[in-house]
């Protein structure tokens, strides 16, 4: 049967027409048809399960190969449950499964003109009410596009991948471009940063992360609760938002106040440094400021700094340096704040001591003294435990002083022996010391050496 193309509609030699309006207005020679005309819409059927070389095509794409096809034109396939809508143009004999739909051509149209349609207008499905998204084949067949004659189609679909093969060597040279970046960035950074364990220049000594920052958690939306519908002023911040030290806004989430309310303890300033510990593992940044205050994922963790100021920038590029992806599959609260990096703030006894005195001698609790000094927690117990051992150590000291000094030496008057006198006494200790005698002792003299061996 063949086809001719009319002002507003697709005609057969029959006469028979397809519709004639549609949304908009065409160009000439173009007309708006329902797919249902132009294609039939047929279900795929169960995959035979014969190793092949014939793609099986479900609704999420090829997953498997058998040994025959089941259809062997150029057709468009749909995903008809699951991943109800998505479209694949195969161009090769391909077996479509029985999750799917494919099109068998009624009329003379490019496979890839429907597919390039269809992916764009991604089909829906009008009333279904299962569980698991599903599309009808009545929704399919009713699905209007607009078709312009034959030649224009194939010269879209020719310009259109053309500019689909730009698209994919900007983006192949923009991740080129990044990893360089990234290789340049581990350059600068290593003439920067000692290595771990290594030797550090004057003034810098290696800390453990808790000792300058405290670890804190994010915070899962609670039971039954979901994102907002519209943007509110309360951004949720997930892990695939973490992108390039920064936060990707542009599929960002929203809260309302009523979870916001719940979760309003668990945000994030500009000012911490966000590592993810949960998925993409080791991805560290900051938040911009215009998302100041947002609420943070519970697989993630914020370094919040003591003190505040730029220290935040500083260790942001020391866990770039060390690469925090080096960690396997999660990373626990408890192994962040163990991390070790280079610090160039000097504490010593003589600034610590005095502090520990300061509050061992006040009234404030400790939480709060801390964060008046600029302390961390952990900080301020491995100075407090060595102002304690400090201590006993001089209090040690101080009582061996004030003791009388034991006398460890009898002295003793010899007179000329001659060897053939006999031993008159013999005195042996614990420790197997044998003291002879061939003079004779008195009692008291005894004595006296038996208290000071003791």
């Amino acid at each position: 049967m063949k086809t001719m193309y009319g002002k507003n509609c697709l005609q057969t030699e029959r006469g028979e027409g397809t519709m004639a309006d549609g949304p908009y207005k065409l160009p000439e020679g173009w007309c708006w048809v329902r797919l249902g005309e132009v294609a039939k819409i047929c279900y795929g059927k169960a995959n035979p399960k014969k190793p092949g070389a014939i793609p099986v095509i479900g609704s999420g794409g090829v997953y498997d190969f058998t040994e025959n096809a089941l259809v062997r034109q150029a057709t468009v396939v749909i995903g008809r449950k699951g991943s109800a809508g998505e479209v694949f143009v195969i161009s090769k004999p391909c077996w479509p499964s029985d999750t799917t739909f494919y099109l068998s051509w009624i009329e003379n149209v490019e496979p890839k003109w429907v597919g390039k349609w269809l992916m764009l207008r991604k089909p829906i499905s009008e009333g279904s009410t299962a569980t698991l998204p599903s599309l009808r084949r009545k929704d399919l067949e009713a699905l209007v596009m607009p078709l312009p004659p034959l030649d224009e189609q194939r010269r879209i679909v020719a310009r259109i991948e053309e500019l689909m093969d730009r698209v994919r060597e900007a983006r192949r040279l923009r991740r080129q471009a990044w990893e360089d970046a990234e290789r340049l960035m581990q350059a600068a950074l290593a003439e920067v940063f000692p290595r771990p364990g290594g030797k550090l220049p004057d003034g810098w000594r290696w800390v453990k992360l808790g000792e300058v920052c405290n670890v804190k958690g994010g915070k899962r939306l609670p039971k039954g609760a979901s994102f907002s519908n519209t943007k509110t002023d309360y951004p949720y911040i997930r892990v695939t938002d973490f992108e390039n030290m920064t936060i990707n806004t542009h599929n960002l989430k929203y809260i309302d106040a009523t979870v916001r309310e719940s979760i309003r303890r668990y945000t994030i300033s500009c000012r911490d440094v966000y590592i993810s510990i949960a998925g993409s593992i080791g991805k560290a940044g900051i938040i911009p400021k215009e998302l100041e205050g947002a609420n943070l994922t519970e697989n993630a963790a914020k370094l919040v700094m003591y003190p505040s100021g730029e220290l935040h920038l500083f260790l942001l590029h020391f866990l770039l340096y060390v690469g925090g992806g080096n960690y396997n599959k999660e990373i626990a609260m408890s192994k962040i704040s163990q991390t070790t990096k280079p610090s160039t703030r000097r504490r010593n006894e003589a600034t610590m001591f005095p502090l520990i005195e300061a509050y061992l001698n006040g009234h404030i609790r400790r939480s709060a003294f801390c964060e008046q000094h600029h302390l961390s927690i952990e900080t301020f117990k491995y100075w407090q435990k060595k102002y304690k051992k400090a201590q006993k150590g001089k209090d040690a000291a101080t009582t061996s002083s004030s003791k009388p000094k034991k006398e460890l030496f009898v002295p003793l008057h010899l007179a000329p022996t001659s060897s053939k006198e006999q031993t008159t006494c013999e005195l042996i200790f614990p420790n197997g010391v044998r003291l002879l005698f061939s003079q004779p002792v008195t009692a008291p003299f005894l004595l006296q050496l038996i208290q000071k061996g003791a």
